[in-house]
């Protein structure tokens, strides 16, 4: 039983490492002149068509699952599509560190919510843990800094909460059916979602061919090809509270990420705020 939970964690933190540098993907995609509806819409293209191919053998066991259990995993990939389109939204008006400061407050959404709606008390341990990734997120951001865009705030708060739905929904949706299935139904509410809001109209432009493809396929790699079939696997062995915090570990790849692709730089105390979260994330993992 230990070692599936610490199993969990290792698909979560991997899965949440994945997320690190979608920042840095989307901010050079921008430079370039790509849209919102284009960056997102080619992520999600690829990563679906990644999905396919990863879980292809599973294909013909997709409506063993029951029509509840599909609307359920629709609505949780359906989640996972505005949490995407929110934070890139915010992109634009924010910088890539604020943008996930401001994404990072669903550690305590997706706590709150699973004592409010799951009556799951989170232990002394947990609350402590959480502290610390707060506190080590607010000093490895740099701390406060005036003049943000509350626009933009108010996006990644949007997607922020859009993302403690989906993390719950993945750990609590559909644990009958394989892994791989769940996924799967998860990515076509994802899909659904996003080409309702931005229809795939660079499909048939001149954008692809125009270099949209090396984003996309990046952005649908590690956007969300890997990160849903190990959260789809991790979550549920680790439950929503620990899988939130453990998404923490999204802050220490983007700033690795800025700094080894955009040459941000970091200073003292934003590395000893990185020392300070990790802690906390190590914390909230122990289950003794």
């Amino acid at each position: 039983m230990v070692m599936h939970r610490w199993q969990g964690v290792l698909l979560v933190l991997a899965g949440s490492i994945c997320y690190g540098v979608l920042s840095t993907l989307t901010k050079l995609a921008y430079a370039q002149g790509f849209g919102t509806a284009a960056v997102v819409g080619s992520q999600v293209w690829f990563g679906v068509c990644g999905l396919l191919v990863l879980s292809h053998s599973h294909l013909r066991r997709l409506f063993f699952v029951s029509t509840p259990v599909r609307l359920q995993l629709l609505f949780g990939g359906a989640l996972s599509g505005l949490t995407g389109i929110f934070y890139y939204l915010s992109l634009r008006s924010l910088s890539a560190t604020d943008a996930v400061l401001v994404l990072f407050q669903f550690t305590w959404m997706g706590m709150l919510w699973e004592w409010g709606w799951r009556k799951k008390k989170p232990s002394l341990r947990q609350a402590a843990g959480l502290v610390l990734v707060l506190a080590g997120t607010w000093l490895a951001s740099g701390g406060a800094r005036g003049g943000l865009d509350y626009a933009g705030v108010a996006l990644a708060l949007v997607a922020a909460a859009c993302y403690a739905l989906f993390l719950d929904c993945n750990g609590h949706v559909g644990l009958e059916a394989p892994s791989a299935v769940r996924t799967l139904w998860m990515a076509a509410g994802t899909a659904a979602l996003t080409y309702v809001v931005f229809p795939p109209v660079f499909l048939i432009d001149d954008q692809l061919v125009g270099g949209l493809w090396l984003w996309g396929l990046g952005l649908g790699v590690f956007g969300v090809t890997l990160p849903y079939y190990l959260f789809s696997r991790g979550v549920p062995l680790v439950g929503t509270a620990v899988a939130s915090l453990l998404g923490a570990v999204e802050l220490p790849a983007v700033v690795v990420v800025a700094r080894v692709v955009l040459g941000e730089a970091m200073s003292p105390p934003q590395l000893g705020g990185l020392a300070v979260l990790l802690t906390g994330v190590w914390l909230s993992a122990l289950k003794k």
